[in-house]
């Protein structure tokens, strides 16, 4: 794997990943011609373990006039993909902004994945209401779950930088043993591990699985002290044996 292998992986990941994502999830409205419509924040990605302040106005749907809590209540719902329900309260409405609020805690969202939400409004009697239900993406930065394309691109971008800094490793073990290792082949070794460290944190954002950023934080570690300490190391002596020597 040569120099320029390497630099077309990384620019791979600048270039592809951030106009490449899964397809959002799609929040249903679900309004009656007598009733109420329920308009809220378009927000669907959300960053693990951050609290969420959820927004929404309510109009009446047969003349557009805004609704306040004096005439309905209004509920928010979230559960997991898998149909656990984690919250289910009444929202409080604000007096000065007359929209309906609500402070999701962050620990809600304490795994990578998809999330439901459903919102209900109606009045005492249940003589007028209204509902939206629609998914959040949760994830560690906030952004889409890697999917598809973009799922193959960074399994490929792992074995591509992968194999290339086992090569460059065995090279410079090589060239040490022989008495070879110059500068350029610490230079080479330091920014493999900068690749793989920028590909790690690409992986935390796009990806998140707990097993694969376990696994690539092992590989990290592995990679660090092989390709910062131990070719500084072996240059250091490979230095001194060559002056020992008189070469």
């Amino acid at each position: 794997m040569n120099k320029q292998s390497i630099c077309l992986a990384v620019l791979l990941m600048f270039f592809i990943i951030p106009f490449v994502s899964a397809v959002p999830p799609v929040t249903t409205v679900q309004s009656f011609p007598t009733g109420l419509v329920i308009v809220t924040s378009p927000q669907q990605n959300l960053k693990l373990d951050t609290d969420y302040m959820v927004h929404i106005f309510v109009h009446n749907s047969t003349n557009g006039a805004r609704v306040d809590n004096n005439t309905i209540n209004c509920h928010y719902f979230l559960e997991t993909s898998q149909g656990i329900l984690l919250l289910g309260e009444q929202m409080t409405y604000n007096l000065a902004g007359d929209y309906f609020t609500l402070n999701v805690l962050g620990g809600n969202f304490s795994e990578i994945g998809e999330y439901n939400f459903g919102l209900d409004c109606h009045d005492a009697g249940d003589t007028i209401g209204g509902s939206t239900s629609g998914a959040y993406i949760a994830s560690n930065k906030g952004y889409d779950i890697a999917s598809g394309n973009v799922l193959a691109l960074l399994i490929f971008l792992f074995f591509v930088i992968f194999i290339g800094t086992a090569v460059i490793t065995l090279k410079y073990f090589e060239r040490g043993v022989n008495l070879e290792m110059d500068l350029a082949d610490v230079v080479k070794a330091f920014l493999s591990f900068g690749v793989f460290l920028l590909y790690y944190w690409f992986a935390y954002a796009y990806w998140g699985d707990v097993f694969v950023m376990d696994m690539l934080e092992v590989f990290l570690w592995v990679v660090g002290f092989m390709n910062t300490f131990v070719v500084s190391i072996m240059f250091g002596f490979n230095i001194i044996k060559r002056m020992g020597e008189g070469k």
